[in-house]
């Protein structure tokens, strides 16, 4: 059956959101038996997305067939994104943190597992580091923390590399190229790119889109990451072509206990390639989390490993439902809000949109671009749509 968007009020907006699957409500107390706690995932997109339209496409299907196995699916589109109100001047994070609550609100969801994939990871951090009352566990897939270069950050494309490459996406919207930028295998398909191209057409125009890129290109949360209190799974292909894994080992080692798995595999996109590893380390994870959580009232489990540790082969923390990590032990603390402050002064993101400014991380884009300079030879691309960092 085909999706249908709903809408919430964010202030002066409406945001279209959906909701897939009907996981129980856990038993109320005194009830006989255990029910099984209902895990809901609130996943943060990019901004190319039309929340009717998305999940068309045969990979996406099998994906969200697979999520809704064991949670309940909430996502939406992003102010000034498909279905959703266009925007209205230059939105900073926070302002589209409260997008977040209103959909979660409106789909009578308390708490959430926030997913945040691309350029939707530095709002999910944002959210996380602000409202742990409303996060079980914060996941994130290929994104970044900051969308371009800077001293001790030298993966990233400079501003005037992502000037250039952005206006190559821009002179070439609805042609499909940055949809199926992260699915390289497929870009020969004609199929698939009919639909990544529909898709960039669905979700904004041309002159949209580069708003929206030059916003990408303003995000930088690399200050927030330490006040993270939630329990963090941070997941990546080595040989993503996309988004240079650098971007998930930099916050990997900055969010306190986050748990990094590196996976087999080049394209970005997470339902093409061996997706079943990928969402099998997902459904592990919050199974987990939410029995922690359940029998100890704490919604954080932190998993300790060392750089030197993460660097060595397999790079993987596999952490058994309910039980503590098989490399480090776990421990369990309350959740502070008092990371809250610190991250609403550090991640004040304001987007001004300057000219100048590239949106997105490294893009890599069809053959008929130009190559890419030395230094940013390590092909990181703008975030699942405009806002990746190199």
């Amino acid at each position: 059956m085909a999706l249908v968007a709903r809408y919430a009020k964010s202030g002066d907006l409406n945001i279209a959101y959906i909701v897939e699957g009907d996981a129980p409500l856990p038993e109320a107390a005194g009830s006989a038996g255990r029910a099984r706690d209902r895990i809901d995932l609130v996943w943060i997109p990019p901004w190319i997305s039309q929340v009717e339209y998305l999940w068309s496409e045969a990979s996406l299907t099998a994906v969200m067939d697979r999520l809704t196995g064991f949670a309940r699916v909430i996502s939406f589109d992003r102010r000034g994104s498909g279905l959703s109100d266009p925007l209205s001047g230059a939105p900073t994070l926070e302002e589209q943190m409260d997008d977040v609550i209103a959909v979660m609100d409106a789909a009578g969801c308390e708490r959430a597992a926030i997913a945040g994939t691309l350029e939707g990871g530095p709002m999910a951090v944002l959210f996380a580091a602000t409202h742990p009352d409303r996060v079980s566990a914060l996941v994130l897939y290929a994104t970044f923390a900051r969308a371009t270069w800077a001293p001790g950050y030298e993966w990233a494309w400079d501003a005037e590399e992502r000037d250039a490459r952005m206006d190559q996406l821009v002179d070439h919207w609805g042609e499909g190229w940055v949809a199926g930028s992260v699915a390289p295998s497929l870009m020969a398909h004609p199929e698939f790119m009919e639909w990544a191209g529909r898709l960039e057409r669905l979700a904004a125009s041309p002159s949209t889109i580069k708003r929206i890129f030059d916003l990408i290109g303003r995000f930088d949360v690399r200050d927030v990451l330490p006040s993270i209190r939630v329990p963090t799974l941070v997941l990546h292909r080595r040989d993503d072509s996309f988004i240079n894994i650098e971007h998930s080992r930099f916050m990997a080692e900055r969010i306190p206990g986050a748990k990094l798995v590196e996976l087999e595999g080049g394209d970005n996109m997470f339902s093409i390639g061996d997706s079943d590893a990928l969402l099998g380390e997902i459904e592990e994870f919050l199974t987990a989390s939410v029995t922690s959580a359940s029998r100890t009232g704490c919604s954080r489990r932190c998993c300790s490993r060392t750089s030197a540790a993460r660097r060595s082969t397999p790079r993987r923390w596999a952490t058994a439902a309910g039980a503590s990590c098989s490399s480090a032990t776990t421990r369990c603390s309350g959740v502070r809000s008092t990371a809250t402050a610190a991250a609403r002064s550090s991640a004040r993101v304001t987007a001004s949109w300057p000219r100048s400014t590239d949106p997105r991380g490294r893009f890599a884009a069809p053959p008929t671009l130009p190559a890419p300079s030395r230094r940013s030879a390590c092909r990181c691309a703008p975030a699942c749509i405009p806002g990746s960092s190199r």
